[in-house]
C-alpha cells in the first residue's frame, strides 16, 4: 500500500512540473512573436520611409501644395528644393507626411552623423527603434540618409 501512495504524490508532482513547463514555454513564445511583430512593423514602416524618399516623388516637381508622394531625388542625386519642401511640409504638417509615407510609426531623417538637422521628431522617448541607411549623392559628395522609424 505505500508503494502506491508514493506513486501517486510522484505523478501529482510531476504534472505540477510539467504544467508550470508548459506555462512558462507558452509565455516566452508569445513575448517573443509580440517583439517580432514589433519589430517587423517599424523595418517595414522605415523601409518605406527610405524607399520612398529615394524616388523622385509623385508628381516628379512636387512641391507642399501638390505632394501625393513624398521623393528627394532629381537625376539620381538629393534634390535641394524637394528637400527644402520636405523639410517646410514636416514642420508644417508632421502627420500629413506620416500619412503620405503610409506609415503608423514615427520617423526621423538625417544625413550622415548631423542629427541636428534632422526632419521628423528626433527619437528621444523611443521604446523600439529600427534604423535604415541609404547610399546618396548629396552636395556633390556621397553620404548616408538615415532613416529612424521608431515608437513612442
Amino acid at each position: 500500500m505505500k508503494k502506491g501512495q508514493a506513486w501517486g504524490f510522484d505523478l501529482v508532482v510531476g504534472t505540477i512540473i510539467f504544467s508550470v513547463g508548459i506555462l512558462s514555454f507558452y509565455i516566452y513564445t508569445t513575448n517573443i512573436s509580440g517583439t517580432d511583430g514589433v519589430l517587423q512593423n517599424l523595418q517595414k514602416n522605415g523601409e518605406l520611409v527610405a524607399d520612398s524618399l529615394m524616388s523622385e516623388g509623385s508628381p516628379v516637381d512636387w512641391n507642399e501644395t501638390n505632394v501625393v508622394r513624398i521623393g528627394l531625388l532629381s537625376e539620381n542625386r538629393i534634390n535641394q528644393s524637394k528637400l527644402n519642401s520636405f523639410m517646410i511640409l514636416a514642420n508644417a504638417d508632421y502627420g500629413r507626411t506620416r500619412s503620405l509615407f503610409r506609415i503608423n510609426t514615427e520617423y526621423f531623417i538625417f544625413f550622415d552623423a548631423d542629427q541636428e538637422k534632422g526632419i521628423g521628431i528626433e527619437p528621444s522617448e523611443a521604446t523600439n527603434l529600427i534604423k535604415i541607411t541609404r547610399v546618396v549623392v548629396y552636395n556633390q559628395s556621397v553620404t548616408t540618409l538615415n532613416v529612424y522609424s521608431w515608437i513612442k
